[in-house]
C-alpha cells in the first residue's frame, strides 16, 4: 500500500545457520496474455536460513511507544511525506471500515496536532495511498484508491496543508483497486498513475496528458483469479524504462512488466512464491548494486528475498520466517541500525507486533525482532522515517483491529556508528 523511493546500502557481515530442506525445483511457463510475451522462470529454492542472532551491527535496535493515537475506523494505508510549509514529515492514513482518509502534520517531535479529513465516503473502502508530484506545480498531491466504489481519486496540494476537492477516475464496475503508484511511465515528464484492480486481475496504467487529463487505461492482466495487490515501480532491467513488480497473493507468485517506454509493457516474468506473497519491497540488500526484492507472505508467516540481475531478472531466492500464525500484511525496508545495509520490516498483523529484521548486507537477515502494537491490534501497514528529528528511524504502525496508529521513536545510539 505504499509508494517509495530506492534506498542504496552497503556490505556488512553476519553469521547464519543453514537448514537443509529438500525442496523441488519449480517450474512456471507463462502463455501470452494481452502485451505479455510467453516466459518460462525456473526457480530453485536451495535452503531455508534461520538466523542465530537476535541482534547486531553496531547499533542494538529498540524504540518506545510514543503514543497510540486514534485515526478512525479499520486504518490499512498509512504514507509519510511533507505536505504543509515545513520541514516535518506528516502522514496520511486511509481508514477502510469507514471509507475517510485523513491527513495528520507533524510536529517534528514524533506526534502529530492539526488534522483534516479530506475524504469521508461511506463504503468506499479506502485501501491505497500514493503521494507525489502529479501537476505542474511543486507541491504535493494525494492519490488514494478507493476499494469498494472502484475509484482512483487525486487531491491536488496548495503546499501548506490543503488539498483540492477530488479528481475522480473511475477503474471499471467491481473492478476492487486495492493500490496505487506514481511515476512517469512514458517517459513525457508527467507524473503517471498505476492501479492495481485486484478483483479484474490487472494493473491499469493511467497515462497524464499535458492539460492535466488521464487517458483511458492501459491494461496489464495479471492471470486469472491471481489476486494482484501491492506494486512497486523501479527500472529492473536498467534500460531507462520504468518497471513494475507485482505481488499476487491467489496464485502466489511475483510478476516482473518490462516497460518500453512508451506506456507499454512488452514481456513479463513470473516466479513462484510462498503462499500469499502479497506485499513486497524493493531494495539493494547486497552488495551488487542491483535491486532485489523481499515479499511478504502472508499465508506462509514468512518474507522471501529474490536478487535482482542486472538483466532484470531474479535468483537466489531465501526465506526468512516472521513467526506462526503472524500473518505479514505488509513490509517495509530502511536502515534502523545505522549500519549502512538495509533491514526489512513488517507488519505481522495475527500476531500483533512488527517485526525488524536486521540485514548484514548481502542478502541475508538477522531473526526478526518484535515489538508489541498492543493485543487485537491487527497491524496492517508500517512506514519508517525520521519523525522527530533526532537522525533516527522510527516506525508507525496502522492498527486495524484498535482504530489507530501507534508511533514508536528509535532509541538506537546513532553516536556509536557516526
Amino acid at each position: 500500500m505504499k509508494w517509495y523511493a530506492s534506498k542504496i546500502s552497503s556490505l556488512l557481515s553476519s553469521t547464519n545457520v543453514p537448514v537443509i530442506l529438500k525442496l523441488p525445483i519449480l517450474f512456471l511457463s507463462i502463455g501470452v496474455i494481452g502485451v505479455c510475451i510467453s516466459a518460462t522462470v525456473i526457480l530453485s529454492l536451495i535452503s531455508i536460513y534461520i538466523p542465530n542472532h537476535a541482534t547486531g551491527g553496531t547499533c542494538p535496535i529498540s524504540f518506545s511507544l510514543m503514543l497510540s493515537q486514534s485515526v478512525g475506523r479499520g486504518p490499512t494505508a498509512i504514507l509519510a511525506a511533507h505536505l504543509d510549509n515545513d520541514s516535518f514529515l506528516d502522514i496520511v492514513v486511509a481508514n477502510y471500515d469507514e471509507g475517510s482518509a485523513i491527513v495528520l502534520f507533524g510536529l517534528g517531535n514524533g506526534s502529530f496536532s492539526r488534522q483534516i479529513t479530506i475524504l469521508n465516503q461511506t463504503n468506499a473502502g479506502t485501501n491505497g495511498i500514493a503521494i507525489g508530484l502529479i501537476n505542474n506545480d511543486t507541491y504535493m498531491d494525494i492519490v488514494l484508491a478507493n476499494r469498494n466504489a472502484s475509484k482512483v481519486l487525486i487531491y491536488y496540494g496548495d503546499g501548506y496543508g490543503g488539498f483540492s476537492i477530488p479528481k475522480t477516475i473511475a477503474t471499471g464496475t467491481n473492478s476492487n483497486p486495492v493500490e496505487v503508484a506514481l511515476n512517469d511511465i512514458n517517459n513525457d515528464t508527467y507524473t503517471d498513475i498505476v492501479v492495481v484492480a485486484h478483483v479484474l486481475a490487472e494493473i491499469q496504467i493511467l497515462l497524464q496528458n499535458a492539460d492535466g487529463s488521464f487517458q483511458n487505461a492501459i491494461v496489464l492482466p495479471t492471470g486469472n483469479e491471481s489476486g494482484p495487490y501491492f506494486l512497486s515501480i523501479h527500472d529492473f532491467n536498467r534500460d531507462q524504462h520504468a518497471d513494475i513488480a507485482v505481488g499476487k497473493g491467489e496464485d502466489n507468485t511475483l510478476s516482473i512488466f518490462f516497460g518500453n517506454g512508451t506506456g507499454h509493457f512488452s514481456n513479463s516474468a513470473n516466479y513462484n512464491m510462498e503462499p500469499g506473497s502479497y506485499a513486497l519491497t524493493v531494495n539493494y540488500f547486497n552488495r551488487d548494486d542491483i535491486l532485489d526484492i523481499v515479499t511478504g507472505n502472508y499465508d506462509d508467516g514468512s518474507t522471501t528475498i529474490l536478487f535482482g540481475n542486472s538483466d532484470g531478472t531474479f535468483t537466489k531466492q531465501k526465506r526468512f520466517s516472521t513467526g506462526v500464525g503472524s500473518l505479514p500484511y505488509a513490509i517495509d525496508s530502511n536502515d534502523f541500525n545505522k549500519d549502512h545495509a538495509q533491514d526489512v520490516i513488517v507488519a505481522n498483523s495475527g500476531t500483533n507486533n512488527i517485526g525488524i529484521m536486521l540485514g548484514n548486507g548481502n542478502g541475508n537477515f538477522l531473526m526478526q525482532k518484535t515489538f508489541s502494537t498492543g493485543a487485537n491490534s491487527e497491524p496492517k501497514d508500517v512506514i519508517s522515517g525520521d519523525f522527530n528529528g533526532d537522525n533516527r528511524i522510527d516506525f508507525i504502525s496502522a492498527n486495524y483491529g484498535q482504530n489507530s496508529i501507534g508511533i514508536f521513536l528509535s532509541t538506537c545510539n546513532h553516536k556509536l556508528v557516526e
